[in-house]
């Protein structure tokens, strides 16, 4: 091959976006931002669902880690568990 050839191969792989990096970073800052709002938020209900939203955001960072399973064990267990959760304080906290 020339040389033309193997700068434009070379110039577009250094413009392409790497998809890993870019959804661990995405998934990190839902995470960091959601579990923050977990700490500074007053209503339950509303701190139930950034905790749900957080660990999903784990989830992600599990499934992209390569533990397909531990992704899949924290969604089922501790995201549903917050779901169920999420709903009580919905029930508890409504006023008639």
């Amino acid at each position: 091959m020339n040389l033309p050839f193997l700068l434009a191969d070379s110039a577009a792989e250094s413009a392409s976006i790497n998809w890993h990096s870019f959804f661990f970073l995405l998934f990190a800052l839902i995470s960091c931002g959601m579990a923050l709002a977990v700490l500074f938020s007053s209503n339950i209900v509303r701190m139930a669902f950034y905790l749900t939203v957080s660990l999903g955001a784990v989830s992600g960072l599990f499934i992209l880690a390569g533990a397909h399973f531990v992704g899949a064990m924290q969604l089922m267990i501790y995201v549903g568990g917050t779901l169920v959760l999420l709903i009580f304080g919905v029930m508890l906290t409504s006023q008639a």
